[in-house]
């Protein structure tokens, strides 16, 4: 019984459950329930997986404008790199 409710609440998660997860994942280790709810949610979910990849991209471009490690204290962008950033994305579509 209790492997059945573990199983059912791997795929009852919903985009909404995962989202701040892909996030959290590149910065923090998630728990081990955490890691396989979301890589189950990824095989399944091209939205989610395609906002994963934004996520990334988003954060690849700050640390490639800002030359440092991205935390929410230390990120101030200036105007130049902020257009940068936009122009980039604009680029990756």
């Amino acid at each position: 019984m209790k492997t059945m409710l573990f199983i059912e609440k791997l795929f009852k998660f919903t985009c909404k459950d995962v989202n701040p997860l892909i996030s959290e994942a590149l910065d923090h280790s998630l728990s081990f329930g955490n890691q396989v709810r979301l890589k189950i949610h990824l095989a399944i979910c091209k939205v989610c997986r395609r906002y994963q990849e934004q996520i990334k991209l988003v954060r690849d471009l700050c640390r490639k404008f800002k030359g440092d490690p991205l935390t929410p204290s230390k990120v101030f962008l200036n105007d130049s790199i902020k257009d940068k950033i936009k122009q980039e994305l604009k680029n990756y579509h």
